[in-house]
């Protein structure tokens, strides 16, 4: 086996999910978005809310399960203020010149190879680890941010069942 085609997809693959977890957001969005418009449209057709304490606090659960929500995606996206950074290969200009080097150093081709093996391998694990890490918690807080909208989501079924019940 070719150990640097190891790191090399490792290091893509975590590339590959930094768009895929930039990609998930929009699915959350349009969820939440449906949630608010559904318990606002439901908020208006009740006749007498000020009267019924249940419906407040169903009403206080789905709008603090919502915020909790879009708090743990805008972490996902852009992790709030201070943004991720992920590491990529240095310029390949500079790589080119490393392995230049290295050739003109050794006094084997073959050991300048497997030096400049070395170095992309440590340069892959490197980055890779790094991108798996940020990679890693994006996706636990989308999963919270889930949490919060299945919480919203079942809330208001319960605030639509009810005002289904009134009616009858």
């Amino acid at each position: 086996m070719n150990t640097i085609e190891f790191y090399k997809e490792f290091y893509f693959k975590e590339i590959e999910r930094k768009h895929e977890l930039n990609n998930s957001i929009n699915l959350p969005i349009l969820i939440i978005t449906t949630i608010v418009s559904v318990n606002f449209y439901i908020l208006n057709l009740y006749p007498k809310l000020d009267e019924m304490n249940c419906l407040k606090i169903l009403v206080a659960i789905i709008l603090l399960s919502i915020v909790y929500s879009v708090y743990f995606l805008l972490k996902s996206f852009s992790n709030l203020l201070k943004s991720y950074h992920y590491k990529e290969l240095a310029n390949i200009d500079k790589i080119l010149n490393y392995e230049n080097e290295l050739k003109n150093e050794q006094k084997k081709i073959k050991n300048a190879k497997i030096l400049f093996e070395e170095y992309l391998k440590k340069e892959l694990a490197d980055c890779a680890t790094c991108n798996f890490l940020i990679n890693k918690i994006r996706t636990e807080d989308i999963a919270k941010s889930k949490k919060g909208i299945f919480i919203a989501i079942i809330a208001t079924f319960i605030l639509s069942t009810n005002y289904i019940i009134s009616l009858l």
